[in-house]
């Protein structure tokens, strides 16, 4: 589940849990700056891969 925690609203439910989907979701936006996670490990890999200046 990706939400906005500013908005506190649901963006979009992934169909998978898989680095390589939220990967792939989060290349697609790029105006992201910020990123708050669970502790699920290929998370913070894809965030680092596809928004490489996020905090």
């Amino acid at each position: 589940m990706i939400c906005d925690l500013e908005k506190r609203q649901i963006i979009d439910l992934l169909p998978d849990r898989e680095r390589t989907t939220v990967e792939a979701w989060l290349r697609r936006q790029p105006r992201i700056e910020v990123v708050a996670r669970d502790r699920n490990g290929g998370y913070g890999g894809a965030v680092t891969r596809a928004l490489p200046r996020a905090i």
